[in-house]
């Protein structure tokens, strides 16, 4: 299953969701009336980065198919996806402006436009005939239907639109295909939205939220067709001229560039912006880790660095559970446990729990530690990210003091990272 995922070319997206979209899955966009937009958009880009890496799209448009976005904002790459017949569109305007005809063969026109059963037929009769219809070895094709908050208010009736989702699910799933629409949630009953997420597999909320004059959107993968994902609010930013998503912050890639986020002040004391607002280094590149700690070593400023790193992975850690325990019930080892998932999740290594002394002491173990680097040996343990964590999940979920010491270090020639968590006295 995992073999079968699909990437989104959207890197913050991609491991929000755990590495990627599963193929044969229906995607929901769930979206407000400050995120609509949004959602267009990023559906635009979805079939761009598409396109681009040599996939076919079958775009399902409500809009003359000159003005969807990959024709406005990607022109070449759309003429070349034509040229190649790789992109598609099942157009659902051109009927209301009295044209039923087009001579262009990559596009066909729905004359019935509020007919979902007719819409289903020319969907199923198009991707036979066009695109061959069977899943056929290396073929990827992605559906991309955008606004279907449209059809539901065009149809009348929700109830019918909901099952030619169904519909869709069932096609996408024989073919090995994707699929992606959005829903505004605020223009439908609370039972049409819950409806729409039970059908779809992967649900993808983005939500927006003004606080003294200031508007900061958030994105949430809720479910990923079954597989584990980050199901924790991150600030996103999306400019739709430029193609341009930044989920979380800017990713630093080297030592160079922690020259403009790390200063040090007349005292001594290292001070960051990386351990600023939440969810700044969850994407953080392990190279970036490993410059840092072996500049840190070579010039004799480890224990400061390491302090920042420490501090890091505490506040990102504690930030999260908070989050965490206000949006689910988990009892406190299992609140732990998650927190622990979500930093194996993230890449960083695969960590275990020993919570049979919980919560007075709890045994810590990393296999393939992100800090480890091939033939490069310390002297002394250097996971302070993971210190930090461990300390800040503990002290989140417990509410008590903890100190945290790892008492075995890959990096030092050890076979695992172990760290021993234990209750201030």
């Amino acid at each position: 299953m995992y073999e079968n995922l699909a990437s989104t070319g959207i890197a913050g997206l991609d491991f929000l969701c755990g590495g990627g979209i599963p193929r044969g899955s229906v995607v929901l966009i769930l979206c407000d009336s400050g995120t609509s937009q949004d959602a267009s958009a990023l559906l635009g880009m979805l079939s761009l980065n598409l396109l681009q890496r040599g996939e076919t799209v079958l775009l399902i448009t409500t809009d003359p198919p000159s003005q969807t976005y990959p024709q406005l904002y990607a022109p070449e790459i759309t003429s070349e996806a034509l040229r190649e017949n790789r992109l598609f569109y099942i157009d659902l305007f051109s009927s209301y402006m009295g044209v039923a005809e087009t001579s262009e063969s990559n596009i066909e026109i729905v004359t019935r436009t509020n007919d979902l059963n007719h819409i289903m037929y020319v969907l199923k009769k198009f991707r036979n005939e066009k695109l061959k219809g069977i899943p056929f070895p290396g073929m990827k094709v992605t559906w991309i239907y955008n606004q279907f908050s449209t059809t539901i208010f065009s149809t009348g009736d929700p109830d019918k639109c909901l099952h030619f989702l169904w519909d869709v699910k069932s096609k996408v799933k024989l073919l090995n295909d994707l699929f992606f629409t959005s829903l505004n949630r605020e223009m439908h009953e609370r039972s049409v939205v819950a409806a729409a997420e039970h059908i779809a597999d992967t649900v993808i909320e983005l939500k927006s939220f003004e606080a003294k004059g200031i508007t900061k959107s958030f994105i949430t993968v809720i479910k990923n067709a079954g597989l584990p994902c980050v199901r924790v609010a991150t600030p996103y930013s999306l400019k739709f001229r430029e193609r341009e998503v930044l989920i979380g912050n800017d990713i630093l890639s080297s030592f160079d560039s922690i020259k403009t986020t790390v200063t040090m002040d007349a005292e001594g004391s290292i001070r960051s912006q990386i351990i600023g607002e939440f969810g700044r280094i969850t994407i953080l590149p392990a190279i970036f880790l490993h410059e840092i700690v072996r500049k840190g070593v070579e010039e004799n400023v480890i224990d400061r660095i390491g302090s920042v790193l420490e501090s890091a992975g505490y506040r990102i850690a504690y930030r999260t559970i908070r989050r965490l325990r206000e949006a689910f019930p988990f009892a406190e080892d299992e609140l732990f446990i998650r927190g622990l998932d979500t930093a194996s999740l993230a890449g960083w290594g695969l960590v275990e729990a020993d919570m049979r002394n919980a919560p007075s002491m709890i045994k810590v173990r990393v296999k393939n530690s992100i800090m480890v680097q091939p033939g490069k040996i310390y002297k002394t343990p250097i996971c302070f990210n993971f210190r930090g964590i461990i300390k800040g999940l503990a002290e989140a979920v417990y509410e008590i003091p903890y100190t945290v010491e790892e008492v075995e270090c890959a990096a030092c020639g050890s076979e695992n990272c172990v760290f021993m968590a234990k209750q201030k006295i």
